[in-house]
């Protein structure tokens, strides 16, 4: 009874943002979730094959011809409906070529344009009751939790890449952290439990899949025979820059911001560092010595983070030459 209970509460801490909203915004139009995509198959007969078969003994070595490869084509209303996240950082188009670099090292205008974006496929899904629609940055963490779950229990790379893409871009995020501070107090607190459900138990060494899985939240990517499928260190990697960012923003001069938002950048720090804490203790990963620092200045905006990115890889900002 007590490990059943425990499991109910551990559903609820994964869940707890997702609505009937989510649901009919996300779920795949068929009503059926698939861990892998499902693919169009091309009628044939068995001289066309054979046909083709002959023609690509004969030619293979010389054949370049790419309409010969299969065209892979995901059947209509099976996949996931998921939000089209901007796979590189926006900027207003008047921009000027400063403003380019700081919208793509701060990427709370993509945010923004996220926000909106998810607004607008909620009222057009509920167009009765517009009013009624939750705030689209509670969808945005319903859509976060709704990746996890994809992944951890359907096994979905679908649902791991949209995660991802989620704290990616929050993480990545410093303006909005003032403008949503209620945001990245509950993005703290869904990554707490989705990190603490997702660790290795008894239960799940028994599936070997599962574990293997899990691999990519806990694993070294040196180490690991799935890091073909992350960049190395992405999760220490992001929750570090987040930390950082949060940190950043809150020991500013907070006394500026009124008061609602004041309270809640220190709820916000709070949580950070006992979340900081937390991951210490329980993955060893030393994260608070990445943001903290002995003495606490305002950082020069002038001046690029050189060693905070990663400037071969997807999340390199755009330096304009003036």
């Amino acid at each position: 009874m007590e490990k059943r209970g425990r499991g109910y509460r551990d559903w609820v801490s994964l869940s707890n943002f997702i609505t009937t909203h989510t649901l009919s915004r996300l779920v795949p139009r068929c009503g059926r979730l698939y861990s892998c995509p499902h693919f169009l198959s091309v009628p044939s007969n068995t001289e066309d094959r054979l046909a083709i078969k002959k023609a690509n003994r004969v030619d293979c070595s010389k054949n370049k011809n790419t309409e010969d490869l299969p065209n892979l084509e995901i059947i209509p209303g099976t996949e996931v409906r998921f939000t089209v996240l901007p796979r590189k950082p926006l900027y207003p188009p008047t921009s000027s070529p400063v403003e380019i670099t700081a919208h793509c090292m701060d990427q709370s205008y993509t945010l923004n344009v996220v926000l909106d974006l998810i607004t607008s496929n909620l009222t057009s899904q509920n167009t009765t009751d517009a009013a009624e629609n939750p705030e689209s940055t509670r969808e945005l963490l319903a859509e976060f939790q709704f990746a996890f779950l994809n992944l951890l229990l359907n096994h979905s790379i679908e649902g791991w890449e949209q995660w991802r893409r989620i704290f990616q871009l929050l993480a990545n995020c410093e303006k909005a952290i003032i403008d949503y501070p209620q945001l990245f107090i509950d993005f703290i607190t869904v990554v707490y439990h989705q990190l603490n459900n997702a660790n290795k138990s008894e239960e799940v060494e028994s599936s070997h899949s599962t574990a293997e899985l899990l691999d990519l939240f806990f694993t070294d990517s040196s180490n690991s025979s799935t890091n073909k499928l992350t960049e190395p260190g992405f999760l220490p990697t992001m929750l570090g820059r987040l930390l950082k960012n949060i940190n950043s923003v809150c020991n500013y001069d907070i006394g500026m911001f009124p008061n609602d938002t004041s309270n809640k950048l220190k709820d916000l720090l709070n949580r950070a560092d006992g979340f900081a804490s937390s991951i210490k203790q329980r993955f060893k990963w030393d994260l608070i010595s990445s943001f903290c620092s002995p003495e606490k200045h305002i950082a020069d905006t002038t001046e690029i983070p050189v060693d905070e990115f990663d400037w071969d890889g997807d999340e390199a900002p755009v330096i304009v030459q003036l």
